[in-house]
C-alpha cells in the first residue's frame, strides 16, 4: 500500500469520520466512538455502519488500495451520504478492540416486511464495482456493455460476493473481446462459443497481467450467456428437463388434481414409476398379472424394505389411476406383491432430552448459517415439524402478534400452531442478522450464491444430520429430521400429553400412527404391565 496515499486518506477523513460516527451512532442507537480514537478504528467502524458488514467494508477498502486511480474525494462523499441514511436492515456494529462502540439493543418488535441486513443491492452497477475510468470505459465499449449493469445488479440481488461479481464482469469483457476478434456475432452466441472460449483460455495471452490464470472465467462467461438469453439477446438455452412416459405424466397430473398431492410428491412418483413403465411398456392394455409381478420382483429384488414399500405403493396408485380411467380391468392393482411390514415391530426413533439440547447448542450463533440452522433445529425439536414443512415455510406464515405459525402439511392441509418463545426468538435473530436480501417470500435461504429458498426436505435432513455429528451423537439407525420430530412427540407424551393433542401437533390423520409413540413411554407401560401369575419372578 502506498504510504503517502494512506497518510493523505487519514488526514482528509479523520475529522469527518468523527461526525459520521456521531450521526451513525444516533441513527443506530449506539454510543459514539471518542474523538481521539485511531484513524484505523474510525475507518473500520464507519465503513461497518455504511456497508453493513466487515466483509463488505474490507472489500471496499481493498478496491481503493488496488492502485486503480484512487479517488479519496469520491469515497469521502459516499461515506457522508451513507451517514445521512437510516438503514434499518444494517446489522449492529461489532465490538472493536478499542471498545469504541457497543451492540445496539435487541429489537423484539416483529419485522415490518422481508427483513434484511444490508442495503438493497439492486442498484449495483459497474461504476460501483470499479473505480478506474479506463476499466469502466472498456466494459462499456464491448458489445455486451449495455447489459452489464443489469447483470451486476441481478448477481448482487442473488447474494454473490462483490469480488465474485467483479470477476464475472472481467470474464464478460474477456469473452466479448475474444468473440469480436473472431467476428462472432453476439446473437449467435451459444454453448459452442463457450466451449471455444474455454479452449482459448488454456493458451490465452490477451491479459498478460493474469499470467495465464483465469479462475472462474468460464463460470462468468456462462452466467453472462444465461443473462443474455433471459434478456432476449441470444437464444435461451434449452431447458434440461427429464422426459417421462406419457402415462406417467398423465398419472402425475391426475394425482395433483384429484388426490391433492404436492408437486414434490408428484415428482417422487414420476421418478419411481419411470423404470416400471419403461419395462412394461406405455400401452396399459398389454399389462397382465404375471408381467406386473415379474417386473416388480426383478426391479426390487435387492432393494431395502422401505424403498420397496415406497415403489409398490406408487405402482398400486398408478394402476388404480388406470382402472379409474378404464384403461385396465378392475382388480389389476392387487397383482402388485406386498412387502412384509409389521407396524408395531420396532421402537420409534428418538433422542433423550439432554441429547436434544446438545444438538440445539451445537451451532455457532455468530454466523449466518448458525442462525439459520438454529432456527430450523428449534422448529424440528419444539414443533415436531417435517423437513418438507420447514422448507416450505414463508414469511407470511408467521403471525408475530398472535405468536403462531401456519404449517402446510401433507395433502395440502394447513394448520396454525403456537410458536414457542425460543423458536420465535431464533427466527427473529435469523431475520435480523442472518437472512440475506433476496426477492422471495420463503423464510429460509441457502448460504451460497445464488441465494435461493431451500431446495427440498433433503436439505433439512442433511442439516439435522450435521447437527447430530457436531453434538457427538453416533450409532443411530437414522440421522434425519424425523429423529427430532419423533423425539419431540415422545417428550410430549412423557410429560402427560394426550395422544389426541400430540396427533394434532404432529398432524397425523390417524391416532394409530401417533400411538406408536406410546411404546417408548416407560411409565405408562409400567402401569399397564400385570404381575406374573402366582407372584413368581420371571
Amino acid at each position: 500500500m502506498n504510504r503517502a496515499v494512506l497518510q493523505r486518506l487519514r488526514a482528509e477523513l479523520h475529522s469527518d469520520l468523527i461526525a459520521f460516527g456521531g450521526r451513525a451512532a444516533e441513527l443506530r442507537g449506539v454510543r459514539p466512538f471518542p474523538s481521539d480514537a485511531g484513524p484505523c478504528a474510525l475507518t473500520a467502524v464507519a465503513l461497518h455502519h455504511a456497508y453493513g458488514s466487515i466483509e463488505a467494508a474490507l472489500s471496499r477498502v481493498t478496491r481503493h488500495m488496488e492502485g486503480e486511480e484512487l479517488q479519496v474525494s469520491h469515497w469521502h462523499q459516499e461515506l457522508l451520504e451513507a451517514a445521512a441514511l437510516d438503514i434499518p436492515g444494517v446489522r449492529s456494529p461489532l465490538k472493536v478492540a478499542h471498545g469504541c462502540c457497543s451492540p445496539a439493543p435487541h429489537n423484539r418488535e416483529p419485522p415490518a416486511g422481508p427483513p434484511c441486513r444490508r442495503p438493497d443491492p439492486r442498484g449495483l452497477t459497474i461504476t460501483v464495482c470499479f473505480e478506474a475510468p479506463w476499466r469502466i470505459a472498456r466494459l462499456h465499449a464491448t458489445n455486451v456493455g449495455p447489459y452489464l449493469d443489469d447483470l451486476s445488479s441481478r448477481l448482487a440481488a442473488e447474494g454473490y460476493a462483490h469480488q465474485t461479481i467483479r470477476g464475472y464482469l472481467r470474464a464478460a469483457e474477456h469473452l466479448a473481446t475474444w468473440a469480436a476478434r473472431r467476428r462472432i456475432a453476439l446473437r449467435s452466441w451459444d454453448d459452442s462459443v463457450l466451449a471455444g472460449f474455454g479452449r482459448h483460455l488454456a493458451r490465452c495471452a490477451c491479459i498478460k497481467a493474469n499470467k495465464g490464470r483465469f479462475d472462474g472465467a468460464v463460470a462468468g462467461a456462462r452466467v453472462l450467456l444465461a443473462h443474455l438469453g433471459a434478456c432476449g439477446v441470444v437464444a435461451p438455452a434449452p431447458e434440461r428437463t427429464r422426459q417421462y412416459a406419457a402415462p406417467v405424466e398423465a398419472f402425475s397430473e391426475w394425482m395433483l388434481r384429484h388426490r391433492g398431492i404436492t408437486t414434490g410428491t408428484a415428482g417422487v412418483y414420476r421418478r419411481l414409476l419411470q423404470p416400471f413403465v419403461g419395462a412394461l411398456g406405455e400401452d396399459p392394455a398389454r399389462y397382465t398379472v404375471s408381467s406386473i409381478r415379474g417386473c416388480v420382483i426383478e426391479h426390487l429384488g435387492n432393494a431395502g424394505r422401505s424403498h420397496a414399500q415406497l415403489v409398490t405403493s406408487a405402482i398400486r396408485a398408478y394402476l388404480r389411476f388406470l382402472v379409474a380411467e378404464g384403461r385396465v380391468r378392475a382388480g389389476l392393482e392387487h397383482s402388485v406383491p406386498t412387502v412384509p411390514h409389521w407396524r408395531l415391530s420396532t421402537l420409534p426413533r428418538c433422542l433423550e432430552a439432554p441429547d436434544v439440547e446438545r444438538v440445539l447448542a451445537s451451532r455457532d450463533l455468530t454466523t449466518e448459517g448458525g442462525l439459520r440452522d438454529h432456527a430450523i433445529l428449534l422448529l424440528l425439536a419444539r414443533l415436531s415439524r417435517r423437513g418438507g414443512d420447514i422448507a416450505a415455510t414463508m414469511l407470511a406464515d408467521i403471525d408475530w402478534r398472535a405468536g403462531s405459525l401456519r404449517v402446510r402439511g401433507k395433502g395440502r392441509r394447513q394448520v396454525r400452531l403456537p410458536l414457542p418463545q425460543d423458536a420465535g426468538d431464533a427466527i427473529l435473530a435469523y431475520l435480523e442478522r442472518g437472512r440475506p436480501i433476496v426477492e422471495t417470500e420463503w423464510l429460509f435461504i441457502t448460504l451460497k450464491a445464488p441465494k435461493r429458498p431451500l431446495a427440498s426436505p433433503a436439505t433439512v435432513a442433511f442439516l439435522a444430520g450435521a447437527a447430530l455429528d457436531r453434538a457427538g451423537i453416533v450409532n443411530l439407525p437414522t440421522r434425519g429430521a424425523h429423529l427430532l420430530r419423533h423425539s419431540a412427540a415422545t417428550a410430549m407424551l412423557r410429560a402427560g400429553g394426550s395422544l389426541e393433542t400430540i396427533s394434532g401437533v404432529l398432524r397425523h390423520s390417524s391416532l394409530e400412527t401417533t400411538a406408536i409413540c406410546a411404546k417408548v413411554d416407560v411409565s405408562m407401560l409400567q402401569q399397564v404391565a400385570q404381575p406374573w401369575p402366582g407372584g413368581a419372578r420371571c
